[in-house]
């Protein structure tokens, strides 16, 4: 019995996926697709994860859901362009629009209930 090698049996179910794995697999996908739309679909696939499974990490991670998470990247990298802009070249639309905002209203909505900061 000693002389015999003893293989593990497989764990039936999923593998486990480490946490900063996921979201270091998800934000790399965000950063080559840097200012285009990327839905939890995606995110999910890329991350080898549920949406469900992305949704847990992310609330682990930052405290809010991907989605919010995204929106929140992309307001402050429109802030940052902003702030860089020469304002009598520049419009506020202009830079937004370069990060795939569309809808301003909803953007400065955004931004005034925007309480957290998240890293680029």
């Amino acid at each position: 019995m000693l002389a015999t090698p003893h293989e593990p049996e497989p764990k039936l179910g999923r593998h486990e996926v480490p946490r900063k794995q996921i979201i270091r697999r998800a934000m790399d996908l965000v950063d080559q697709h840097d200012g285009e739309y990327l839905s939890l679909e995606q995110l999910a696939a890329v991350a080898g994860v549920s949406e469900r499974t992305l949704r847990d990490t992310f609330h682990w991670y930052s405290g809010i859901p991907p989605v919010q998470y995204l929106n929140r990247r992309i307001l402050h990298q429109v802030r940052k362009a902003c702030k860089t802009a020469d304002p009598f070249k520049t419009t506020v639309t202009s830079i937004a629009t370069q990060f795939g905002v569309w809808q301003f209203g909803r953007m400065a909505r955004n931004i005034a209930s925007s309480s957290a900061n998240v890293p680029p």
